[in-house]
Parts: structure tokens; sequence; C-alpha cells
């Protein structure tokens, strides 16, 4: 057997007497235990070391029961570990020693008089915290952080500096306090889900099982699934009362009358201390506590982007548990596209490393493939959602996943062979067809994508992804304004739809709308700030308008956002070389050229900032690069033309400009420009 004492190692053969620990001498008295824990650099190192002890000794009593020494080493362990716990702040393990001293009735005055002390520390710490604690959340429920410049981060670094077990327990208690009046404030929204007279009359269902359905979705396990009957209820119940909600207020104005009672019930105070509760629990970093409440409050919030501050704390604390709470959310709130996963999934990265299967069935595989994907790995992803495909076979989520990602990795085929399954499984199911249709306009079939996402409207006229689509494919046709009347009915349907505000300020950019542009832009940002579409077309917006500073602010922020988007490099290169930051403008293209070598744009962007700085040579394998990918683009031949010129290649330049005139449409205003330069160069000019 082997005793761990605090100052060192014994060891103790087995079978040995107990006096060969003691040397035939009597027990030495407990080193003391407090001070060198406050004297340690690490005190949970020593705090391991007092549980090893502890341990042993406890090993050594089962050995030699009736040996009185045996009790006194126990009590002297038990004595010491205490001591260390109470230095460190580990009550609970402090109280749970000493009572074991106690009972071996051996030192009990001693054992006693610690108990007290402990208490006491314990009392006043508490105290001392929640005073402390609470003055930082009066003040945030107050709204004097808000008002004083910097003073919510303040606030933020004030409670992590604290960073202890006590300082967790307050703020899970306050956020469990908030938790309640949010589950109080939904149960009545919910509860006004059966029909009206009117409704009834027009044929809407009853709801049966409403009640049930109202507590398995506001007090039910964090991360739980309904049973699919209460399901059922919940989706029509949410569609019904949000619809409502949106016919009283009028067509575009962002409303969700659940997340709008829940911030009633608590007010704009309340609603200050959850986001700091969720924030500082996530960076103080002790998950016995912090995850469990986070998931009760994520499970409880509405309010989508209320609830991204949960989301990003479990990502922060890490672990299988906070995994799934983070997921789970993610599920319940793609009812309702917004912004939670895509800002709460750029942090899921944070779980690579530590992704063990959270249940060894399907359901477990499709959660971890989620994060996986989040976090950039895409064959781990794909693997975990071929191994969910065969464990839940009546499951299409799975399949409809892995269809969308190898969309994203460009092997279309595999995708729509995938969504054409999920398809033929469940020809009702809306979202099938969406998601096939986002396909097949990726692969160039907007017609075929156009009829997938007629028929999803058919089976579901108020999914706003599907409206989304029809615009797309309808702006990819030139019909613009057939294009803008989806877009609207999209965000009619859904005003928080991030996405279809932008892609309508991209319709409204092709006509020349630039003021209407803007205002989608800026509501498509205002709604989702982490959506890097937006902000790379408002940066070209700004460069149409020759805001070139603010053109470069936009795209940097794109890249800062989504680092391999090749289109953000562009556009702030294109910037920049307008500017006369040509050195900035040649390495910004040279990395979309990184990202994607086979795009032409950015060949064709490096290849002019080159011109402007006289590497003419640089410039002619460019723009010879870009026309081999794009060989109608009659702008970037007209500069391999000025290229060639350059460099005395005149002969050359004629040639290029006949390739221009055979390539230019038959009128063109290009055909004349490009027979004129050639005449100027044959003549010598």
């Amino acid at each position: 057997r082997h005793t761990l004492a605090l100052a060192g190692y014994v060891a103790v053969p087995a079978g040995a007497p107990l006096g060969a620990l003691r040397g035939g001498g009597p027990a030495p008295p407990p080193p003391d235990a407090a001070g060198l824990a406050r004297a340690s650099s690490d005190v949970d190192e020593l705090l391991a070391a007092g549980l090893a002890a502890y341990a042993a000794a406890h090993g050594l009593e089962a050995i030699v029961p009736d040996d009185p020494d045996a009790a006194t080493a126990m009590s002297r362990a038990a004595l010491g570990l205490a001591e260390v716990a109470e230095a460190t702040e580990h009550w609970s393990i402090a109280r749970g020693a000493l009572d074991r001293a106690a009972a071996r009735g051996v030192e009990t005055d001693r054992a006693r008089e610690a108990r007290a002390r402990v208490d006491a520390a314990r009392a006043r710490r508490l105290a001392e915290r929640r005073r402390e604690v609470g003055e930082i959340l009066d003040e945030a429920r107050s709204g004097a952080l808000a008002a004083r410049p910097g003073g919510r981060r303040a606030a933020l670094f004030r409670l992590v500096a604290l960073q202890d077990r006590q300082t967790v327990r307050l703020l899970v208690e306050e956020l469990d306090e908030i938790v309640e009046e949010l589950r109080e404030a939904a149960r009545v929204v919910y509860g006004r889900a059966q029909p009206t007279p009117e409704e009834a009359a027009r044929g809407e269902p009853f709801l049966p099982h409403l009640e049930e359905m109202i507590e398995a979705r506001v007090a039910g396990e964090p991360g739980s699934a309904m049973p699919a009957p209460l399901q059922a209820i919940y989706f029509t119940a949410h569609r019904r009362i949000i619809r409502r909600a949106r016919d009283a207020v009028g067509p575009g104005v962002p409303v969700d009358p659940f997340a709008l009672a829940q911030e009633r019930r608590i007010g704009e105070g309340g609603v200050a201390v959850a986001m700091l509760c969720c924030q500082a629990l996530g960076r103080i970093g002790i998950e016995e506590g912090a995850v469990d409440a986070l998931g009760r409050y994520l499970w409880a919030e509405e309010g989508e982007t209320r609830a991204v501050h949960a989301g990003i704390a479990l990502c922060l604390l890490g672990g299988a548990r906070a995994q799934r709470l983070a997921v789970a959310a993610r599920r319940r709130f793609d009812v309702r596209t917004g912004p939670y996963w895509n800002q709460v999934g750029r942090h899921a990265w944070r779980f690579e490393g530590d992704l063990p299967l959270i249940s060894e069935d399907g359901q477990g595989y499709y959660e971890r493939a989620i994060v996986r994907r989040a976090g950039g790995d895409i064959e781990g992803a794909l693997e975990d959602l071929g191994r969910a495909i065969e464990l839940l076979p009546d499951d299409d989520r799975p399949r409809g996943d892995r269809g969308n990602l190898l969309s994203d990795l460009g092997r279309f085929e595999e995708a729509e062979a995938d969504l054409s399954v999920a398809i033929e499984r469940q020809p009702r199911l809306a979202i099938a067809w969406v998601n096939r249709g986002v396909v097949r306009r990726r692969r160039g079939d907007v017609r075929g994508a156009l009829d997938d996402f007629e028929r999803a409207i058919e089976l579901d006229d108020e999914i706003a992804v599907a409206w989304n689509g029809v615009g797309n494919g309808l702006t990819d046709l030139d019909r613009f304004a057939d294009a803008l009347q989806a877009y609207a009915r999209a965000v009619d349907l859904d005003p928080d739809y991030a996405e279809a505000w932008c892609n309508r300020g991209n319709t409204y950019l092709a006509l020349g709308r630039r003021d209407l542009a803007r205002a989608d832009y800026d509501r498509a940002i205002a709604i989702d700030p982490g959506l890097v579409s937006t902000w790379t077309n408002r940066s070209f917006l700004r460069y149409q308008e020759d805001d070139l500073e603010g053109a470069i602010s936009d795209a940097s922020r794109a890249i800062e956002l989504a680092p391999q988007f090749a289109d953000a490099w562009n556009n702030r290169a294109i910037a920049r070389g307008q500017r006369g930051d040509l050195e900035g403008a040649i390495a910004d293209a040279s990395r979309a050229i990184e990202i994607e070598p086979d795009d032409p744009a950015s060949w064709g962007n490096r290849g002019t900032a080159k011109m402007f700085a006289g590497d003419s040579e640089g410039a002619l394998v460019d723009l010879t690069r870009c026309l081999e990918l794009r060989p109608n683009d009659l702008s970037m031949r007209a500069k391999k033309v000025d290229a060639l010129v350059h460099l005395g290649r005149r002969d050359e330049a004629v040639l290029e400009i006949q390739e221009m005139i055979r390539r230019a449409p038959t009128g063109s205003s290009w055909v004349g420009e490009a027979r004129a330069r050639m005449a100027r160069l044959r003549a010598g000019d």
C-alpha cells in the first residue's frame, strides 16, 4: 500500500504493520496545511495532494480497522485536507472532511473548532462576494453601466477577476431568477394559442394537449427533444401567434411576441443583467454549476439575439454537456432564420479536441457533426453525418445537412442526390425542396431551382427562405421587379431575416437604386452584424459612391469575420487601388488568388493594380490568366492591350484587339472603340 502525506511520500509494503509507517515512534504532527496552501503557487495541486492523503488514510484504516493509530492517521489526514480546502475556499470539501474527522473521535475539539472557523469564513466570504457581485448587477439593472462609457466592459472585467466558485454561485442564482420570469412570460403567450372564433371558422385546428406542450417547451429538460405529437402542436402554436402579431403591426415590421413579452416582464435592466451573467460565467471558466445554468437560460430565452451570449459562454466553457446545449439551441432557433448559430457557431472551434460523442447513437453523431462543421473540421463532419444517416434512417435532418455541406464544398451532384432522397422520403416537407433548390441554383440550374422553391411555397406559403430563393432565382434571370416582390414577401414573413434584406439590397444595387440598397444593407447589418455577405456588398456600394474609406472599412470587417472569403479581399483591393494604395491592393488581390486560384476577378484586380504600379510584365501575366478563366471579359482584354503597348509589343496588341472585336456582341460600343484603337496602333500612334 502507498500512503501520500502532504509533505512527501512514504511507501508501505503490502502487508506491513502500521509500525513500519510510524518508524517505531509516535506519528508526526500534521504539517501546517493552510500555511502551505497560502504559500503554494498551485493550490489546486496541493488540494489534490490533500485529497490523495485522505484517500490513502481511508484505505489504511480499511486494512487495519481496529488499530487506533490508523484512526489517528485518518483524522489527521482529514484535518489537513480541511485546512487546505479552507485556505483555497473549497468550503464543501472542508466541511465534509471535518465531519469525518470528528466522527473518528480523535482530536474532536480541534475538528469542532475548525468546523466553526470554516463556517464563519465561508459566511464572511459569501457575504463579501454577495455585496461585490450585487453592486455590479444592481448597476447593470439600473442602467448605470450602459450610461457610463466602457461601463459594461469594466463590470465584466470586475466579475471575471473575482474568479471563484462563490461568484459563480451568485451569478447562477441571479440567472435562475431571470429564467423563472422568462418561463412565466412564455407560458402566458403560448397559452393564447388556441384558435379564436374567427380562426376556427376558417378551419384552423384546436390544439389538444396545449398545456402539456407548454410545460415541455418552457420547463422541459434543456436540450431535450419534444415528442413528435407535442412538437407538431408547438409549431402550429408558434406560427399562429407570430402571424397574429404580424397582422397587428403590418408587413415588414420586426415582431417576436414571445421575446417581446419576456423583455417586458424582466425589463431592460433584466436583459442587461442576464447578458452580463452569461458573459461572466463563460469567461470565469468554472464549469460546475455554470454550464447547467446557461443551459436553463438558453432553453427559456425566446429572444434569439439575447440567447447568443449564453451560446458563446457555453462554447468558452467547453465540454460535452456545453456542446449539447449550444447545439440544441441551434435546432430550436432554426425554426426562425436568424443570427444565433451564425454568431455562436464561430466559437464552436473551442470544442475542437474535446469532442466526445454526447451519446452513442445517431443523435450524438449528428450533433457532433454540427459542431465539427462550425469548427472547420469538414471531413469529420461528413463522417459523422454519414454515421448519423445510418443510425437514423427515418430522420432526414442528417441527410439534408450533408447535402448542404457537400454543396458548400462544390460537390453538387452528390449534394443533389442526397437532397433528392430526402424529398422522396418526405415529399411534403417544404424545407427539403428549398434545400435542393439552393443546390440547383449553385449548379447553374436556375429554372430547376425555381421549380423547387415554388413547390416549397405550394406546400407552405409562409416559409420565408423559399421566397428568398425565388428572389435569388429571378434576379439571376434579370427579372428584377419580380425578384423584389419575392424578397418583400420574405421579409414580410420574417422581418429578422438578414439574408433576405441583403439580397434585396443586391437587386436594388443592380437596378442602380443605391439609396434603397444602402437602406437594406444597413437593416441586414443591424439584424445580424455577423453576416459576411452584407459587409462585402455594402463595401462595393460605397466604392461606387466614391466613399473609399467606407468601402475599405466594410471590406475589412468582412475579412475579420471570414478571412477565407475571397470577395471581401477583392473589394478591398479595388478600393485600395482607387485610393492609390497600390501595394495594399496587390497584397489583397494576391490573398484572394491564394483562396480561390480560379477566380478571374482576383487575377484581373491584381493585374490592374500592377499596371498602375508600372509593372507591365506582371500585369500581362495576371491579365492573361484572367482571360484564360473568363475570355469574354472585354474590359480586361482592353487592359491587356494597354500592357502589351507599354511593353512595345504592338503586333500582339493588334491581335488582342482583333480577338476583342470577335468576342464583342454585335452593335456593342466595344467594336467601334477597338477598331479605332487598332487603326491608331497601325498608324504608329
